[in-house]
């Protein structure tokens, strides 16, 4: 609902609607633009006040004197993140039928599951080393399918050493596979995606999460990232040992 206010500029000030090209505006504005860069719609947002026990804000066009308050609460974040879709993919955790973690060292940590939604389990496990934990197996799962981003950069702004990129695979029980390289560069953690999609009816999501950030890189928080760079040891508590097992999806490229 919106109600008509003053039209004299000499109030903009006193609202939080002054041009927000002067320095000292602090007006909000909005714009909302078409796929070519034109705008389509812009607003600026004022000054927010309680009215008779409801949420109201001051309103105005750009380019009109005149101020409208309006009903509601709108909550206008500078950072442009916090406008972004953050989950990378919808992928259940319990449709992942393995997962291979290998270091640039070439250690490799393949976990696998023989059905959906049973425990996943070390795909190989070593000789005289204790079973690792199902709650830590299914939490590396749940970090890979549960990924947010907190920030994006072009695909050619940040170097992949592969001296120092952590490599992930997964397979889902629908043949999809999906790829992850991890780095780190300017205090930050980067990770690059590839999706190779089934085509079946459940390889939706990660068909346009592909499309989505096909030439970008996604920095992912470092509490998830020290997750997924875990070592055997410290699933296990075991010496780490290097290579053998093959990446979900090798075996298939090979042939």
């Amino acid at each position: 609902k919106l109600e008509r206010r003053t039209a004299d500029p000499r109030n903009h000030a006193r609202l939080n609607l002054r041009d927000p090209r002067d320095p000292d505006s602090r007006a909000q504005r909005i714009v909302l633009a078409d796929a070519d860069g034109r705008t389509v719609a812009a607003l600026l947002i004022g000054k927010s006040v309680p009215a008779l026990g409801r949420d109201t804000l001051f309103v105005r066009a750009p380019d009109e004197d005149r101020c409208w308050l309006a009903g509601g609460r709108l909550a206008v974040s500078p950072d442009p993140v916090d406008w972004m879709a953050r989950r990378v993919v919808d992928l259940p955790a319990d449709r992942l039928r393995r997962l291979a973690i290998r270091h640039a060292d070439g250690q490799v940590i393949a976990l696998a599951r023989t059905v959906p939604g049973a425990p996943l389990r070390l795909a190989e496990q070593p000789p005289g080393v204790p079973a690792a934990d199902p709650e830590d197996l299914a939490s590396l799962a749940g970090a890979l399918a549960d990924l947010r981003l907190d920030d994006v950069r072009r695909a050619d702004q940040v170097p992949f050493d592969p001296d120092h990129t952590l490599r992930i695979a997964a397979e889902t029980f629908d043949g999809d596979l999906l790829r992850l390289s991890l780095t780190r560069h300017d205090d930050a953690d980067w990770a690059r995606l590839t999706v190779v999609a089934a085509g079946g009816g459940r390889s939706g999501p990660l068909r346009r999460a592909a499309t989505r950030f096909d030439g970008w890189l996604l920095r992912v928080p470092h509490a998830v990232a020290t997750r997924l760079r875990v070592r055997l040891a410290d699933l296990t508590g075991a010496a780490a040992t290097s290579g053998g097992d093959r990446e979900p999806g090798e075996q298939a490229e090979e042939q």
